[in-house]
């Protein structure tokens, strides 16, 4: 996705500093008038690993260091609803991807069949 970011700003001619870090523990030199996390910005994207309190509020906390006094941050988050929403019953929907939610622990399991040019996929996300 840098990638793409960084093919985007040389064809607008514009000049972007582009960096890859954990949104946890990154650090700069300098503090910033605004942090925008878009498409989730971390938020609700945990491992089973996470801590599902700690691992938002250290984003948060990372973000305050960086910023200057009385700075602005815009996030969007995943939201709880959507996923219960979009899984009416405890079984997901069918083809490649259908997964299971189970709104009680706030985890969608899903499993990708193997393919002829692929190794086999599990995932496993957390919503906040």
């Amino acid at each position: 996705m840098l990638a793409l970011a960084g093919e985007a700003a040389r064809a607008a001619g514009v000049s972007v500093e582009l960096i890859h870090a954990d949104a946890t523990a990154f650090s700069f030199p300098g503090r910033f008038d605004a942090a925008v996390y878009l498409c989730e910005g971390a938020f609700g994207l945990l491992s089973q690993s996470d801590d599902p309190i700690e691992q938002p509020l250290a984003i948060l906390r990372n973000v305050s260091r960086n910023l200057k006094p009385h700075a602005r941050m815009l996030h969007t988050t995943l939201s709880a609803a959507c996923k219960i929403r979009a899984y009416p019953k405890r079984e997901g929907g069918e083809g490649e991807g259908a997964g299971i939610f189970d709104p009680v622990t706030m985890v969608e399991s899903s499993e990708y069949p193997p393919r002829e040019d692929r190794p086999d996929r599990r995932s496993s996300r957390t919503s906040s």
